[in-house]
């Protein structure tokens, strides 16, 4: 394979995690092990209704992922609901993540 076509490779899959298309199967098997060797203690699933397109996804991907203890942030603008794993040494708590969500420009449903 030539280098360019591992650059786009490299590209697209980029693009696909930013957006949480990827599954976290798919990073175990070598894709981000940066993301594989961090444990996962708890998921948390937030409905967020205006969430159209993976554009808006890829917007909130990047304000959740700095929230300390994010390990990984993935979505589904059909469904309308995002899913934050957390390590188990997360000291924020889902407060964090949604006031990360709201910096983006996006609103939780359910609010606390």
């Amino acid at each position: 394979m030539n280098l360019n076509r591992k650059l786009w490779m490299v590209g697209a899959l980029a693009g696909l995690m930013a957006v949480g298309a990827c599954s976290e199967q798919e990073v175990k098997v070598g894709y981000a092990p940066e993301v594989a060797e961090q444990a996962v203690a708890r998921e948390v699933e937030l409905s967020v209704p205006s969430i159209s397109c993976a554009s808006c996804l890829a917007k909130i991907r990047k304000e959740v992922i700095q929230v300390p203890g994010v390990v990984s942030m993935g979505g589904d603008p059909r469904t309308k609901k995002v899913v934050v794993r957390l390590s188990a040494d997360a000291a924020e708590g889902d407060a964090a993540i949604r006031e990360a969500i709201a910096k983006a420009g996006f609103e939780v449903a359910g609010g606390e």
